[in-house]
């Protein structure tokens, strides 16, 4: 063998050597890493375990120790609440202890700030609205945080912003759907805010009426949903006047399904406006008699006497004959007919029955009470009472009855006869 020939073949025998060492290190090194990955995961659920058992404790301690009538501080209470917050308190422990050793110390800094993120959020969540659209956008916005946080979010964003489909002219991303959702989500979010302080400042004020006040409620309502799709749709580079002639073909198209529903919702800004019906009224409107309790955007709600609640669409209470019995004042007046015998003074019955009806508590006194002597009926002399209530919202059927219990049992002491209609009949035998 020449020397070339062993030169090379030394060469292929160094580098074989090499592979064979830089192989062994790197297995010893991906030991070392899925052995780190093993103690920190068992660390992990290990807190995560204390810190389970833990909130469940001091969640149940609180329960019996302090009678807690606040919402908000009851679900800041819960297990689930307490178990982040403590989560987190031993993940930065955990921390600062590892960083003592520098040992798994990265590992931990991720998870507590991940931890401590969605403790906060989720607090947040507790405290305000806890609906499941706001849970949502809470789980969001710590997903967001936490891709920004393992310095994946660039590279998600990236490929959100590829994966994307063509609609016509428009083109629709995953990235857009998410800017949307996070704009319009804000944006929805501060609105409610601001509608409830300015609710809250109309319930508070004394000048308005019940109706004056639904009315500036749904006002502002309009103006703020209106404000977030102006707004919302300029920040996510939508062209509103091609927004506007595609809602205007939709409007052509499905018109005429939505007729009853825009026709309700006129109908119930009518009603708010001239107040010819408000909360808080006495109505009748075919077989339904009750108390206006809400005017919704459709239609209002009545309650009835026997606890019932009847919906009644706004264009029905524009279209069709309504009794309001509250409309001017909060009087009624009720009727009361009586006969009695021909054999009977006129003027006595009509001084027992409105004794009758003025010791009755709920009869008014200004206006009196009247009894009117009406017609010579085919068997009785007929009257008839008629006096005033002001609270029909307790009902009308109550004082009719009492009272006419009342005139039974004064006419049956005085001995006045209530008679009913006798009929004779005559056969004649003609044989």
């Amino acid at each position: 063998m020449n020397p070339i020939d062993q030169l090379d073949n030394l060469e292929k025998i160094n580098a074989e050597k090499t592979k064979q060492t830089i192989n062994k290190t790197i297995k010893s090194y991906d030991f070392l890493w899925q052995q780190d990955n093993l103690i920190f995961a068992a660390i992990l659920a290990l807190i995560f375990i204390v810190s389970l058992a833990l909130s469940t404790q001091l969640s149940s301690i609180i329960k019996k120790r302090k009678k807690i009538k606040n919402t908000a501080l009851i679900n800041v209470t819960s297990r689930n609440a307490l178990t982040s917050v403590i989560l987190s308190i031993f993940l930065w422990s955990a921390y600062f202890i590892a960083g003592w050793f520098s040992y798994l110390q990265e590992p931990f800094e991720l998870f507590a700030t991940l931890s401590t993120t969605w403790s906060i959020i989720y607090l947040l969540t507790q405290i305000g609205d806890r609906s499941l659209s706001s849970r949502f956008f809470a789980f969001f916005v710590w997903a967001i945080i936490a891709l920004h946080t393992t310095t994946y979010l660039d590279e998600f964003l990236s490929f959100s912003k590829k994966l994307s489909i063509d609609a016509g002219n428009i083109k629709i991303s995953l990235y857009s759907v998410i800017s949307a959702y996070t704009i319009f989500g804000v944006l929805f979010w501060v609105s409610a805010k601001i509608e409830f302080l300015f609710n809250k400042v109309i319930a508070r004020s004394h000048s308005l009426t019940r109706a004056q006040k639904v009315l500036y409620s749904k006002i502002i309502k309009f103006l703020l949903i209106s404000l977030i799709f102006l707004v919302g749709f300029r920040m996510i580079g939508v062209d509103i006047t091609s927004i506007a002639v595609i809602s205007g073909a939709i409007a052509v198209g499905i018109g005429f399904g939505l007729q009853k529903i825009f026709s309700n919702l006129i109908s119930g800004i009518i009603l708010l406006v001239d107040k010819s019906i408000k909360p808080g009224d006495v109505i009748a409107i075919g077989d339904a008699y009750g108390v206006v309790t809400n005017l919704e955007a459709r239609y209002a709600s009545i309650i009835t006497r026997d606890g019932k609640k009847h919906l009644i669409p706004n264009e029905t209470l524009v279209t069709e004959t309504v009794e309001n019995w509250s409309f001017r004042d909060d009087k009624l007046r009720l009727n009361v007919t009586v006969g009695v015998s021909y054999n009977s003074d006129p003027k006595e019955v009509q001084k027992i029955i409105l004794a009758c009806a003025n010791s009755h508590p709920r009869v008014l006194k200004n206006p009196e009470p009247v009894c009117l002597f009406t017609n010579f009926g085919e068997s009785s002399l007929d009257f008839e009472l008629r006096f005033w209530i002001e609270d029909p919202i307790n009902g009308t059927g109550f004082p009719q009855s009492e009272i006419r219990l009342a005139i039974w049992e004064q006419l049956k002491n005085s001995n006045i006869e209530i008679p009913y209609p006798h009929r004779q009949v005559i056969i004649k035998n003609e044989s």
